[in-house]
């Protein structure tokens, strides 16, 4: 499955619940003009508010065998410590799983080093 097909299935399922008002957050710059979108870098794909509490919710989306950058752990690590629940997201049920638990007031889960970024020589 790519990582679009996979957001596509979460958004859906998410919305389904009725449990979130949910996003897609693109990230990056426009090469040609220089200029940034998204809301910070290395934010994740997914944000929104829990429903009714009212909880900053996001979840970055992998597919298997990829892993979030040193700036997306930063990010999540960053709105978990803020009380949101930030997490990571490999398939719908992972997402429905973190959902409860983001609604259910339950912190959610560290996330793991991300490996180092190979560099060209």
């Amino acid at each position: 499955m790519r990582e679009n097909e996979l957001q596509r299935d979460v958004r859906a399922a998410l919305a389904r619940t009725r449990k979130v008002l949910i996003f897609r957050n693109n990230v990056g710059v426009h090469v040609d003009i220089g200029v940034r979108y998204g809301l910070a870098p290395g934010s994740s794909d997914l944000i929104g508010c829990c429903i009714p509490s009212g909880r900053f919710f996001a979840g970055e989306l992998k597919v298997k065998g990829r892993h979030p950058t040193p700036e997306q752990a930063a990010f999540i690590t960053a709105i978990n410590q803020a009380g949101g629940y930030a997490c990571l997201i490999r398939s719908v049920e992972e997402a429905l799983d973190h959902l409860d638990k983001a609604t259910a007031g339950v912190e959610a889960p560290a996330v793991a080093r991300p490996r180092p970024v190979p560099r060209n020589k």
